[in-house]
């Protein structure tokens, strides 16, 4: 009981409402929203019917409700009311903001700007979102000395750009971002630097930065990958590792970090009243978007944690599912464009298979992993990537290509230690940014050798997971799977069920053995680019040549795919700054005896060919000699060891 005039203490056990019905009823509304905006952006060429079968949708929901009252209304009839509002209003919010979408045409600008995202290089450039006065937003890249310019910028600094814009073409990931055009720029100067919260943002992203001086290179955008989600700097070959063992979501701002963040700040808000701890974690939750850019999954993460925040305060409190479902349903009525993010996809899909299928798993587990005290923890970490695993496979599997089965392993592994360096760097990550402003240097890197450590143990995983022989799961696999985890979940019971789960183990190992690397025993074409011509012994993994031609940044993930893990030489026809970067990344993921390069070539460790040289395999003779400007290599290939693909010449 609660004395007259006083206000509840907030640290009571809510009461709980709803029960599970409303929280069903509650995620088919969020999907309802999602479907309508998802009609209303793809068809934006038929507005008008669109607009009219989206008014006609709410209008009736409204009328069927009106017609008998509200509360007279069956629960059914009133949630199939709310729904078709709900999907009205939706389709009708997503055909506007597709309608109001105007791409740029070709022109060239001289304009001021505010710059809204970090400079990231791409390649021997460097690229950032930048927001004209009008408010279009465009994707600016820059080389040369406007590149160097470009890279000082920082969020918030108003500039003065010279430029040519470019439309954006058939590149809808640009769309969902709201730009609008790309800014090929000759020119850029500051105006003005960011003030205001801008300013404070950009010191507090500072400070953290500056407490990471004392980690190397490689280590350095992995830990403030992991705490505020800057990884622009991530090497090419440590990315490729990191998607080959299911890591990447580590170095994406999501739920996690924001749960770390509450966690870290909750003793200081314990002191407070209700409605005071209210108003600091919605201050606290912006701030903290703010710093991490706003990614989408960071939104929906804050969202959601605002939302559970509010019904705890007002003695509400719901389960994730409710809390997830209202901050989606709102996210998407706000920004429609949302949707199309694959990062806000994933976010929202991680998110739904932590509460709904791992719950499901933990309850499937043997008796001791959920009642053994050194065995519990390990049990909700299993169920926990799991349900998260699972509910991401089709999506990842649809963006992105096959799925490592590494990643279970790898989450497993490093995902305590990604946890520990978030902790850490938002409470010890400062106090060594400071130490080391004022000329502590020693101070600072003692503070933070607990992080080097963990930071060490995360990119160990991520190596390890990436040499594991695992297979890749497309989507056979997955569905088999599915199967087989449905029949586990049911246990079927008497001599025909258990062969039924036989059969289906039986099954998914003959998918799961047809999904692994196979032996590469004749040249192939690894990627784009790039030719493996095996040594011809019985380990098609090992030994043999590698030809490089004119690789994508991606022929990284595919070397790291193909199970090719020991070459005896490789040869690159390129050696400017965009293939040394590719090639240096390729070293780094296998193990080659020798590298060939131009004369002129910026590889690492790489042997100049400075005249005709014969490198001989099991199918015939590669020749490798200079161009006779010394920028380039003519490799010629025997013709029995040229793949469809691969030029002539």
């Amino acid at each position: 009981m609660t004395a007259p005039g006083r206000e509840p203490d907030g640290d009571h056990e809510p009461a709980r409402f709803g029960g599970a019905a409303d929280e069903a009823r509650l995620a088919v509304l969020a999907v309802v929203a999602c479907a309508g905006t998802f009609t209303g952006l793809r068809l934006p060429t038929r507005s008008a019917l669109i607009g009219a079968a989206a008014l006609t949708a709410a209008l009736a929901g409204i009328v069927f409700m009106l017609a008998k009252g509200f509360r007279a209304t069956s629960t059914t009839g009133r949630m199939i009311a709310v729904l078709m509002i709900a999907l009205g209003v939706t389709c009708l919010r997503g055909g506007q903001a597709a309608r109001a979408y105007r791409p740029l045409e070709a022109r060239s600008l001289r304009a001021e700007a505010i710059v809204r995202g970090d400079p990231e290089p791409i390649g021997v450039g460097w690229r950032a979102e930048l927001q004209l006065r009008s408010g279009d937003r465009v994707e600016a890249t820059a080389f040369g000395r406007a590149g160097f310019e470009l890279r000082q910028l920082a969020v918030g600094d108003r500039v003065l750009a010279v430029g040519r814009v470019r439309p954006i073409g058939d590149r809808p990931w640009l769309r969902a971002r709201h730009i609008v055009g790309r800014l090929t720029l000759d020119d850029v100067a500051v105006t003005a630097p960011a003030a205001g919260f801008d300013r404070l943002v950009n010191e507090l992203r500072s400070v953290i930065v500056d407490g990471a001086v004392s980690f190397d290179d490689r280590a350095r955008p992995l830990y403030t990958g992991l705490v505020i989600g800057d990884d622009r700097f991530q090497p090419l070959a440590q990315q490729a590792q990191f998607r080959a063992s299911g890591l990447t979501h580590l170095l994406a701002v999501s739920g996690q970090n924001v749960a770390f963040v509450l966690l870290v700040v909750r003793p200081v808000l314990l002191a407070f009243g209700r409605r005071t701890r209210l108003v600091a974690i919605v201050g606290i939750l912006i701030l903290f978007a703010a710093m991490t850019r706003a990614e989408p999954s960071v939104l929906r993460a804050s969202t959601t944690a605002g939302v559970a925040t509010w019904a705890l305060v007002t003695g509400r409190a719901g389960s994730g599912l409710r809390t997830l479902s209202v901050g989606v349903a709102g996210l998407v009525l706000v920004d429609p464009f949302l949707l199309d993010v694959v990062g806000f996809q994933l976010s929202v899909a991680a998110s739904a298979g932590i509460v709904v299928v791992s719950p499901l798993v933990l309850g499937r587990l043997p008796g001791p992993m959920r009642r053994l005290p050194g065995m519990t923890a390990v049990g909700q970490a299993l169920a926990v990537t799991v349900g998260a695993q699972a509910a991401v496979a089709p999506l990842l599997i649809h963006h992105f290509g096959p799925l490592p089965l590494a990643s279970i392993p790898a989450n497993l592994v490093a995902g305590w230690a990604a946890g520990a360096v978030m902790t850490l760097g938002l409470t010890v990550g400062p106090i060594s940014g400071l130490l080391h402003r004022a000329r502590f240097p020693v101070a600072a890197e003692l503070v933070q050798w607990p992080s080097r450590l963990l930071v060490g143990w995360v990119d160990g995983t991520a190596r390890w997971a990436a040499d594991l022989d695992l297979p890749r799961l497309g989507l056979p696999s997955l569905a088999a799977l599915a199967v087989l985890g449905i029949l586990v979940a049911v246990r079927p019971r008497g001599p025909l069920g258990r062969a039924v789960v036989v059969g289906a183990t039986v099954a998914v190992g003959g998918v799961l053995a047809g999904a692994m690397s196979h032996v590469r025993d004749r040249p192939s074409m690894i990627a784009d680019g790039v030719l493996h011509i095996p040594s011809g012994s019985a380990d098609g993994g090992s030994g043999g040549v590698l030809v490089i031609s004119d690789p994508a940044p991606s022929a990284v993930d595919a070397v790291l795919a193909s199970g090719v893990d020991r070459v005896d030489v490789v040869v690159t026809e390129r050696g400017d700054a965009v293939s040394a970067r590719i090639v240096g990344a390729v070293i780094d993921v296998i193990d080659a005896a020798t590298v060939l390069a131009p004369p002129d070539h910026r590889i690492r460790g790489a042997t100049r060919v400075t005249e005709p040289m014969v490198v001989s395999t099991s199918w015939g003779l590669v020749t490798v000699e200079p161009e006779s400007t010394g920028s380039a290599l003519i490799v010629t290939v025997p013709a029995i060891a040229k793949p469809d693909g691969w030029p002539d010449g």
